[in-house]
């Protein structure tokens, strides 16, 4: 059992090299390593301490880069949830625009372009609170007219069903 914890750890902290630096990468893929190959020498020998000890060791080791991938990692997981919210809701509003009147179309293709020109801009270093403060700009901007055409939508299409 404490033989699988500290094969976990040393995997899971395999898979997140990729959100480590560049220093940081060798130090924990020689810690690895190093674990990896005790393992191969004395897992049939090794006590419970002794894998307790050696987890011990490479958490101390490497634990707080460690943590700090995983921070890392969670926070781009954010970011892009928040990124694909906005442009849902870009995308949603534009889908809309035939719902919408003459004098609202250009309001909303205007702050839509608004919003694609900064996702484009600054995507890479914007974060996920940048994206959430997006949203709510473009919402409080255009939100009243989205609902609008979204309820137009619907009672349109119940029209529709009503003939048939």
């Amino acid at each position: 059992r404490q033989k699988k914890k500290l094969q976990h750890y040393i995997l899971a902290a395999t898979n997140l090299l990729k959100h480590m630096s560049e220093d940081e990468r060798p130090m924990v893929r020689e810690a690895v390593k190093e674990i990896d190959d005790w393992v191969d020498e004395v897992s049939d020998i090794a006590t419970k301490e002794d894998f307790e000890g050696k987890l011990t060791e490479i958490t101390e080791k490497i634990g707080t880069v460690v943590a700090a991938a995983e921070a890392k990692k969670e926070e781009e997981a954010g970011k892009r949830r928040q990124k694909k919210k906005l442009q849902h809701y870009i995308l949603a509003a534009t889908n809309l625009l035939k719902h919408m009147s003459e004098d609202e179309r250009p309001m909303v293709r205007e702050a839509v372009k608004e919003i694609d020109d900064w996702v484009d801009e600054v995507s890479d270093i914007a974060t996920k609170e940048d994206f959430e403060g997006k949203l709510t700009e473009i919402t409080e901007k255009i939100g009243t007219v989205v609902a609008a055409a979204e309820a137009k939508k619907e009672e349109e299409a119940g029209k529709r069903r009503q003939k048939k």
